[in-house]
């Protein structure tokens, strides 16, 4: 039979009370837990939370812009009945004005008559059906076919590309607020390209179309009109320079961009425009640097002090943080710096003193101190006071023609510009793409010579 052991009063207090420092040591440690599980799940939750937002965004991108796609297909059908309309209009007329003359020039002459020459309506009825026979042709692909299926075949190209650019630039947006950009704003300026996208194939095209064949440099098959409108979207984009354009090139191109007030906007120096789009390039670059920089480098990065994000602990001064010299923080930080005073040397270079001044109040301000949300919420504002600064370096195009360009060259942080709206005295809605300095109506997309009153 055991015995209990007989301790002290003093060795007994010393044990109940080291019993019950581990029962609370364990009560601390089981609340650390539940603690630790509970801001776990919450991480998780926000996480998916976000996911599930930045779906619904991409989702409501992708709609977007299907139902931007089918009223550009929409218009193009449209305007390509018209075109048609307008050609068999255009032949039957002319033999009409031939035909019920021949007969009185031969009598005058002291010639016969000939029998069985249609009157002037017979001429334009037998012209008309001979032309819908031969769109019959076309459509049904015979050989007469051949010019019909060549454009149905470069329009099919053409939205394929569209289509193409518009899902890289969606998915890109989705990466990108995976990692902390402002949902909201991205999926703003992803709605703003595809709007401008189906604008600029849509409406432009079709006023583009009207005008050329109008003038006599459309057959009005739609094809030279075509070969225009992707002449100037290849200039805007930097893909094909002005000054190695042909003649007959450059007078299609003209017509085209005059039909949607682009003309005057319309980059012939390659040389200077290249280096303004490579600048908003150098744009779009130093943002994806802040960022990989925030969502790696910040203060409550896992990893981070390894990287050079280092700190000291001042006892009751408190914590010292600093950025290890030669560390990667340290060269990236300066990396970043130095793509902002680029920029601001390419504004000075353009004359363009005062943004210059702005950007370098705001270039390189990562804050290694910060978390990652702080440093994020920090690009953000930067990003707002860059926009006007993309916006301006392609002075004097239409609002779609930059949303355009910045969407076709993959930038995704700067976009959905919006022109300055106002009414005209006669009623007309006009619009300013350029602060107020030119206005143009927004219907014709032709300049006015007055500004509204008040503007």
């Amino acid at each position: 039979m055991g015995m209990t052991p007989n301790y002290s009063p003093i060795i007994a207090a010393m044990v109940a009370n080291a019993k019950q420092q581990t029962e609370n040591n364990q009560q601390i440690l089981e609340a650390q837990r539940q603690k630790d599980e509970v801001a776990h799940q919450k991480v998780q939750d926000a996480a998916q939370s976000r996911n599930l937002d930045l779906l619904q965004s991409h989702n409501d991108a992708l709609a977007e812009h299907n139902k931007g796609m089918l009223s550009v297909a929409q218009q193009q059908a449209e305007a390509q009945e018209e075109m048609n309309r307008l050609t068999r209009a255009k032949q039957a007329y002319e033999v009409s004005k031939f035909l019920p003359h021949l007969n009185e020039t031969l009598n005058s002459m002291g010639g016969k008559s000939i029998a069985g020459l249609p009157s002037q309506a017979e001429a334009q009825k037998n012209e008309i059906s001979q032309i819908h026979d031969q769109a019959m042709a076309h459509s049904s692909g015979t050989a007469e076919g051949s010019l019909v299926t060549e454009l149905q075949l470069g329009e099919a190209k053409h939205n394929q590309d569209l289509e193409s650019k518009l899902q890289d630039h969606a998915h890109r947006m989705l990466q990108i607020g995976a990692e902390g950009g402002n949902s909201q704003n991205l999926a703003k300026i992803h709605g703003g390209y595809q709007q401008s996208v189906a604008n600029i194939n849509g409406a432009n095209h079709l006023r583009g179309i009207t005008l050329m064949h109008s003038l006599g440099q459309d057959d009005g098959s739609g094809q030279q009109a075509s070969q225009a409108r992707d002449i100037v979207d290849g200039v805007f984009n930097g893909n094909i320079e002005w000054s190695k354009l042909s003649t007959d090139q450059k007078r299609a191109a003209s017509t085209y961009a005059t039909a949607n007030g682009e003309m005057s906007s319309i980059p012939t120096n390659g040389k200077d425009y290249k280096a303004k789009l490579d600048m908003i390039s150098k744009f779009q670059t130093y943002v994806d640097q802040f960022r990989e920089l925030a969502n790696n480098y910040s203060a409550d990065t896992p990893g981070a002090t390894g990287k050079g994000n280092a700190n000291i602990s001042l006892g009751i001064a408190g914590t010292h943080g600093f950025t290890v010299p030669g560390s990667d923080l340290d060269s990236r930080i300066k990396d970043l710096k130095t793509i902002g005073g680029d920029l601001a040397k390419n504004l000075e270079g353009q004359s363009r003193t005062a943004e210059a001044d702005n950007l370098r109040q705001i270039i390189g301000k990562f804050d290694p101190l910060a978390t990652k949300v702080q440093n994020n919420k920090k690009l953000d504002s930067q990003v707002e006071r860059m926009q006007p600064i993309v916006g301006n370096t392609l002075v004097g195009m239409t609002s779609d023609r930059k949303n355009k360009i910045l969407g076709d060259r993959n930038v995704t942080d700067f976009g959905a510009i919006q022109p300055i709206q106002a009414q005209a005295p006669n009623g007309h809605m006009i619009e300013s793409h350029d602060n107020k300095k030119t206005w143009i109506d927004s219907v014709t997309k032709q300049p006015i010579q007055q500004p509204p009153p008040g503007q």
